[in-house]
């Protein structure tokens, strides 16, 4: 199963949307990128998307590894 990981922590997908807005209190134009294992699912991205929009993020990209 893919987790969600930031900083080296598994934040899951509740702790998305409290880590991007205090991010975009420092730096409201901040680009959010999504680095997704070929393993995750389209629901866990779409997951994961949804809090960084519904935190403030107007900025949102997928990045994957070859």
């Amino acid at each position: 199963m893919a987790k969600i990981v930031y900083g080296g922590n598994e934040i899951g997908s509740n702790g998305v949307r409290g880590i991007v807005k205090r991010l975009l209190l420092r730096e409201p134009d901040m680009p959010v990128i999504i680095q997704a294992d070929k393993a995750a699912s389209v629901d866990l991205y779409t997951k994961v998307h949804d809090e960084a929009a519904l935190a403030g993020a107007t900025s949102i990209h997928l990045a994957t590894t070859r």
